[in-house]
Formats: C-alpha cells, sequence, structure tokens
C-alpha cells in the first residue's frame, strides 16, 4: 500500500482510480446511523465532494438519518471498490452545513431533481408510490421550468474524521489493512492491522 502522511490524500488517490473505471458509481458510500433507541441503521448515500473538514453528502434533515444524526452525530461510512477490491472506511461527525452552502448545491442540481427533494417528505407513510408521481407530476405542471428554492428541510452534511481505514483485499484473505487514528487538526497516528 502507498505511503500518505495524511488519509485525506490518500482517499483523494484512491477515490480518483476508482473513478476512472467505467460502469462503478465511485461516489456510492453506505451512511450507518444510530437511532434514538440504539438501533443501527444503513444506506447507500452519494459523496458530494471533500471540503477543508471532511467528506460531505445531502439528504433531508427530517429523514430517518436525518434524525439520527441530530440525535447521535457519531457516524461511519464505507466505500466498497469491487473491481480494485478496496474499500475504505471512515468514522468520526456529522455536522450539517450552513444553508447557504446546501443552498448552492441545491441551486446546481438538475431542475427535476429539485422538484423531487421540495416535494419529498422523506420516510414518511405515503398511500402508494402512485400518490408521490401524482404529486411530482402536479410539481413540474405548476413550477414549469422556474427555480426551485432550496428547502430549509434539505441540506448537506460534513463528516469531521476521526478515524480512516484502508482495506486492500489479499490472496488468502492476507488483506491489508492500514488505520489513520486523528491525534489533533494536524496530526494522525498510523498503524497497520492484522486481517
Amino acid at each position: 500500500m502507498q505511503e500518505f502522511s495524511r488519509p485525506d490524500s490518500h482517499f483523494e488517490e484512491w477515490y480518483k482510480e476508482a473513478d476512472k473505471i467505467d460502469n462503478l458509481d465511485a461516489s456510492a458510500v453506505a451512511l450507518a446511523t444510530v437511532s434514538r433507541r440504539g438501533q443501527p441503521s444503513v444506506r447507500m448515500v452519494l459523496y458530494k465532494g471533500w471540503c477543508v473538514y471532511g467528506p460531505t453528502f445531502y439528504t433531508h434533515h427530517n429523514s430517518r438519518k436525518g434524525k439520527d444524526i441530530a440525535f447521535n452525530c457519531n457516524v461511519a461510512l464505507l466505500f466498497y471498490w469491487q473491481p480494485l477490491n478496496r474499500q475504505i472506511r471512515i468514522e468520526g461527525t456529522a455536522n450539517q452545513m450552513v444553508y447557504e452552502h446546501s443552498k448552492r448545491y441545491f441551486d446546481s442540481r438538475p431542475l427535476l431533481s429539485q422538484l423531487s427533494a421540495s416535494i419529498s417528505r422523506q420516510s414518511k407513510t405515503i398511500p402508494s408510490y402512485r400518490e408521490l408521481q401524482d404529486r411530482f407530476e402536479q410539481a413540474v405542471k405548476t413550477n414549469g421550468q422556474q427555480p426551485v428554492p432550496c428547502p430549509k428541510h434539505w441540506g448537506g452534511y460534513i463528516l469531521y474524521p476521526s478515524r480512516f481505514e484502508f482495506f486492500i483485499g489479499g490472496q488468502h484473505r492476507l488483506n491489508e489493512r492500514l488505520v489513520y487514528t486523528r491525534i489533533d487538526d494536524e496530526h494522525w497516528d498510523r498503524k497497520y492491522l492484522s486481517p
């Protein structure tokens, strides 16, 4: 495994390699949260870039994941790129972005994706999928080509990482595992783990 002094540099290098692979969505990442009752939950979200503090993603703040994060900001991400036989696990705390940053990204999204986010009551019970489609079609007719305001209930999260694990699958399960653990804002401890 190539040596890096910082995990963000290591992540960037691996991500660039994964992003070049045809038919692989390198941005798909599993996000794990824990509910108020201590129930873990995991789902796929899209990685939307690295800000100065860490990786970012966007979602509905009133969704199950948004409520979990509001209660317990400790989360984990898992990138898995099967063609490279690599994983990156990131643990840390998730914090909401300021509204202006969320709005900037929301405004860059395709119009129909903006409309979808604006009409969704994510994770709430609905009578049927057809009802959701009807609501969306009505919003398309009503809105036309007008810009959609960024909903206050929708926005970005920044994961402030405390731990990274870089994993390469090896022959005979002799996997290579490198862990970075945060010491302070500038320094990381780096150790190899047995498979």
